[in-house]
């Protein structure tokens, strides 16, 4: 009989969960699907202190921002309030602000991403 003793996978991401979390900011990258901005927030409690948390989205060529997409909830989730059509929204203010982010499966069985944003308690 063995005794298997599990390490960390320094692979992994973080786990599924509500987490504090501070805005780190947002880039331009390219995936394997094409053009896309990653953004990032750092979580700041608990066992995960220190990890990144991430979400991909389209960039705003591509769609433009709604309720109904990833993009307008995350920039939605950045301002603390819902934006509507017409509205304007800088996340760069909103580098190193606190947030709480929930984290689960993307849609259609998608990796963990952030799926939430919303302004710290």
């Amino acid at each position: 009989m063995h005794d298997f003793i599990f390490t960390e996978d320094k692979k992994a991401g973080v786990p599924p969960g509500a987490y504090a979390a501070k805005f780190a900011g947002y880039k331009e990258t390219t995936t394997k699907k094409g053009a896309a901005l990653l953004w990032q927030w750092t979580i700041v409690a608990g066992e995960h202190n220190g990890k990144t948390a991430s979400r991909f989205t389209d960039p705003p060529g591509m769609i433009a921002p709604s309720p109904s997409n990833a993009l307008g909830r995350l920039l939605a989730g950045l301002a603390g309030k819902p934006l509507t059509a017409g509205d304007s929204f800088d996340p760069n203010a909103c580098v190193g602000k606190s947030y709480t982010i929930m984290i689960a499966g993307g849609p259609k069985g998608g990796g963990l991403c952030v799926q939430t944003v919303m302004p710290a308690m």
